[in-house]
């Protein structure tokens, strides 16, 4: 027996809950691509943009990217730092962070700081309700220091008509700047979403928490 050995592994509580439609893009449907692309802005420094929007069923994945001409050689992690920052309740927001957010056209509307009427529900919650909506869940992301793409789960589908993508960004001069879109396809590409297989408790269709 060596020495030095490896610990074993920690017994953690694991809870298998079902699934809810607004926690991300479900993982037993093969969603649509709509081709959307947004240009936010483009500064002489950073360009932000939407380059894409997956359609599901119940939402829908949307990609946005920030791109730096020259990239930071103080933080190279510096754009990933835009994304990843989060608020403590009732804080300022630091001029660093950069703000997304959707509107519906019935006037309703979901950020990445979790503002809106949905942001103080629990997520988790197995009570059989579920936030008023909408709500914009951050997801999975990469880059480097000179561009990086986070994607962005919007829950529900929007409703008929204009869908206002917005964003600012005061550490780089960007203010408050709002770009509508037609709803429209994204609506059609979500009636075109293929369910491989239902959805089983406790198997890929289910989220599992472990407590961390």
């Amino acid at each position: 027996m060596s020495f030095f050995e490896p610990p074993p592994p920690p017994e953690l509580p694991e809870e298998v809950h079902e699934r809810k439609p607004w926690w991300g893009a479900p993982t037993n449907e093969l969603g649509v691509s709509t081709g959307l692309r947004v240009l936010l802005v483009r500064t002489d420094d950073v360009a932000v943009s939407v380059i894409d929007a997956v359609a599901f069923k119940s939402g829908v994945q949307l990609k946005l990217v920030a791109a730096r001409r020259r990239p930071s050689l103080a933080d190279p992690f510096e754009l990933h730092h835009q994304f990843a920052h989060r608020m403590q309740a009732g804080g300022d927001l630091p001029p660093e962070l950069l703000r997304f957010g959707v509107e519906f056209s019935d006037g309703r509307k979901a950020t990445s700081l979790g503002s809106g009427p949905a942001a103080s529900f629990s997520l988790h919650s197995d009570e059989g309700s579920e936030p008023q909506g909408p709500l914009l869940l951050p997801g999975g992301g990469g880059g480097d220091d000179a561009r990086w793409e986070s994607e962005f789960w919007l829950w529900p589908l929007p409703p008929p008509g204009p869908l206002a993508v917005v964003i600012e960004w005061p550490a780089e001069g960007i203010e408050l700047t709002r770009e509508e879109v037609d709803s429209a396809p994204i609506i059609e590409a979500a009636s075109r979403s293929e369910v491989l297989w239902p959805e089983l408790q406790g198997d890929g269709g289910s989220w599992t928490s472990f407590g961390v």
